[in-house]
């Protein structure tokens, strides 16, 4: 049994479930990576907005720098190595940016470019909190790691359903789909798009 004291500090540091407001809009986030997993899970979130009138689609990109070493010359390799994080998320933005034309005519998004120090979970994780603490849903891909892949890269999408503190959705590829690494736009084709044609009026 847990005495007064106890219960109090619990309650103190539990979160105050949200009041269902109506009129406010669905907001659905998507993480991309310019990966055909994160594809997938733009397909899946983009396909379910679509079905509502009143909603916000956020697609955001995370680029995860290094921490800076505090000992010397170490802290200049980390440097060389965000400069060269930044390079490659600046040309994944811009492939992000592409992709997301196809649903231009037929669901509106936001897509967001997020930077800071750490993994992309925490970071991920750090911005709901502060800039969408009205959140309804969180959708994912998944990489499908498993073993010493899995505990080298971790998991961003394990992380997100430990954590957030809002709802995760979790979206497998396809069968036969690719699902590891760096897949470019034109390696999907149209026929990849979700089904839009069904919105209501």
């Amino acid at each position: 049994m847990m005495d007064d004291s106890a219960l109090a500090a619990a309650a103190a540091g539990a979160t105050a479930p949200r009041v269902f407001d109506p009129l406010a809009p669905y907001v659905v986030l998507t993480a991309v990576d310019a990966s055909a997993p994160s594809w997938h899970a733009v397909d899946f979130a983009a396909n379910l907005v679509a079905h509502l009138s009143n909603y916000r689609l956020l697609v955001v990109y995370v680029t995860a720098l290094n921490r800076t070493s505090r000992f010397p010359y170490l802290d200049h390799l980390d440097k060389a190595y965000n400069l060269e994080i930044q390079h490659e998320a600046k040309s994944a933005i811009q492939e992000c940016q592409a992709y997301l034309h196809r649903f231009d005519d037929n669901v509106s998004y936001e897509l967001i470019e997020i930077e800071g120090e750490g993994e992309v979970g925490p970071l991920l994780e750090k911005y709901i909190d502060e800039h969408v603490p009205d959140c309804n849903l969180v959708v994912l891909g998944t990489h499908g790691h498993q073993g010493l892949k899995k505990m080298l890269y971790g998991s961003v999408s394990e992380y997100c359903i430990t954590h957030l503190r809002v709802p995760v959705t979790v979206v497998k590829a396809p069968a036969g789909a690719t699902t590891a690494g760096s897949t470019r736009r034109s390696s999907l084709s149209a026929s990849s798009a979700p089904n839009l044609t069904d919105r209501p009026s």
